[in-house]
């Protein structure tokens, strides 16, 4: 099942690649989608995938119906198992009594991509102090009661899995890490020659990714007017981030680049790979970069201070932290040996780590002992 409204980055290509995975071992997956047209290209790539569709209702203002639809979906597909792709609450109110009434025999597991309390990493960096702890509180007994429906965990990332436990109360036995993965191949790297160098990045538009903080970055590291910055993605963001540009005067240097269907040949076209954010799980995108061959410069959050070795694949600089970001930038800017080194450790990290073949081979091993167990347990 997943909860998404609209295309959203990661983790709809984790749902894609999780069907993938189990295709390959020889189970048939069966999705639970949300409505809406806007999720068509998403629908198309789960059905390539070989994932047969069922669409729901799943806002806030179908509960109910949501709630009688999937139940008898449930009791009509009698499946192994459900598996939930995150977290939000217009879909935990949903299954919550779903699944706590269910008498399927199935096993629930669950993929964990941020924090299970989004907004907590969130304030963390952008409004520490200013969240009342009685909310926080209440936040967490709920999460605690809807995590203990399932009977299993997948985790893409370190910092969140450990959350998970401390915070949450989930047995760490029941969850198990197994990192998003990137195809290679695809991902080669580009060769680009002599000239200007360009910082890139790729997501969505959205405050927790703080592009603002790269743009003001970039201006501050006294390198735009020999080096071009390109920001992939839409978002509700974009409007701002462009009156941005146009207070620091780099309208000429700062590219909006839009959406971008080829983002092996985005990835190729820039030097430096950035992600500003205040809030990250495990992004696809930063591996797409390394695989391409691409030093970074990150924040640490989530577990990118995991994937990206400081000094060795890119930098690391605190949330937030303009003069780190700019000092950075303009390191990465100076040396061309610089940024072959990292680019080629950052390639050969991926290669080892987090190419697509690992996903599948832990994927693939949790799913069957998930079905082997319900096998067991269906025996007695």
């Amino acid at each position: 099942m997943d909860r998404r409204l609209r295309s959203s980055g990661g983790a709809q290509k984790y749902l894609v690649e999780l069907t993938k995975a189990l295709e390959l071992d020889g189970l048939k997956v069966h999705a639970l989608i949300n409505e809406g047209d806007e999720l068509q290209a998403y629908c198309k790539s789960l059905q390539d995938a070989g994932a047969q569709l069922h669409r729901f209702p799943l806002g806030d203002k179908a509960r109910r119906e949501s709630e009688q639809a999937i139940a008898e979906k449930l009791l009509e597909l009698r499946p192994a198992g459900v598996h939930v792709n995150g977290s939000s609450n217009a879909l935990d109110a949903v299954l919550e009594p779903v699944l706590g009434g269910s008498r399927g025999g199935f096993f629930k597991t669950f993929t964990i991509h941020q924090s299970l309390l989004n907004e907590s990493l969130y304030y963390d960096t952008r409004l520490k102090g200013k969240i009342p702890y009685s909310y926080r509180r209440r936040t967490i007994r709920s999460a605690r009661r809807y995590m203990g429906l399932y009977d299993a965990f997948i985790s893409v990332s370190h910092v969140n899995m450990g959350f998970s436990v401390e915070s949450l109360g989930i047995d760490e036995s029941v969850v198990r890490y197994i990192p998003n993965g990137v195809d290679i191949g695809v991902y080669s790297p580009s060769g680009r020659g002599a000239g200007e160098v360009v910082f890139g990045s790729c997501s969505t538009l959205s405050p927790y990714k703080n592009h603002e903080l790269l743009i003001r970055a970039f201006a501050k590291s006294g390198v735009s007017a020999y080096s071009r910055l390109r920001i992939a993605g839409d978002g509700q963001e974009a409007g701002m981030l462009r009156s941005v540009v146009q207070e620091l005067g780099l309208q000429e240097r700062v590219e909006f680049a839009g959406h971008q269907a080829n983002v092996p040949d985005f990835l190729r076209s820039i030097d430096v790979f950035c992600m500003s954010s205040d809030s990250e799980g495990m992004p696809y995108s930063q591996l797409e970069a390394m695989s391409t061959g691409l030093p970074s410069i990150v924040t640490d959050v989530g577990d990118l201070a995991v994937v990206v070795r400081d000094g060795v694949d890119g930098y690391v600089v605190a949330p937030g932290d303009l003069d780190g970001y700019a000092r950075s930038m303009a390191m990465l800017c100076e040396s061309s040996v610089l940024r072959r080194n990292m680019g080629e450790g950052a390639r050969r990290r991926a290669i080892e780590n987090y190419s697509s073949q690992c996903f599948i081979s832990k994927t693939q091993h949790f799913f069957a002992q998930m079905v082997s167990g319900r096998r067991r347990a269906s025996a007695l």
